[in-house]
């Protein structure tokens, strides 16, 4: 299934239209003129996108996003993981327990200071990162295969270089 129209499916309708070349969203032409707008429900269909593909994984994509910041730089505290993902810590805690239910994450003591704790990567949760990390690739190339592999570079280091200067710290990946 197209993953624009899973997206249209699902109410978060991207669905371009027009033949002319400069595509308007069908829904509401006075915010589809707007770049940060269409930005934004780009990022809700790809959100829907990577829900669909980690669903038979048993994820949602914020599991994902914890799972593969902890296995860059394993371990790390809750609070370092969820100042990295921009998520407020209560839903870090959240996040960490499901993971630690599904045998993916454990909580430990930090090994340079007992009196706090972090987060690592069991194996099972490596095994199961490789294997979402491939459905997320899939679901990636689906959702951008109306583009060009070069424009797909261009917009890839575009939104790089518009994080680098309205958040440092997303713009290193």
């Amino acid at each position: 299934m197209h993953m624009v129209n899973l997206c249209y499916r699902q109410g978060v309708s991207s669905e371009l239209t027009d033949d002319s070349g400069d595509h308007e969203l069908p829904f509401n032409a006075v915010l589809g003129s707007r770049t940060g707008y269409r930005l934004i429900r780009l990022g809700e269909c790809l959100k829907v996108a990577a829900k669909h593909a980690l669903a038979p994984l048993g994820l949602r994509p914020r599991h994902f996003d914890v799972l593969l910041t902890l296995a860059t730089q394993d371990p790390q505290s809750q609070l370092d993981v969820s100042r990295a993902l921009g998520l407020d810590p209560n839903v870090m805690v959240g996040l960490v327990d499901d993971l630690e239910h599904l045998g993916l994450a454990a909580r430990q003591r930090n090994p340079d200071d007992r009196r706090r704790h972090v987060v690592v990567v069991t194996d099972a949760g490596r095994a199961l990162l490789r294997d979402s990390a491939t459905v997320i690739d899939a679901a990636e190339e689906e959702f951008f295969s109306a583009i060009a592999a070069e424009d797909r570079a261009v917009l890839h280091r575009l939104a790089g270089t518009l994080l680098a200067v309205n958040e440092p710290a997303a713009a290193q990946s």
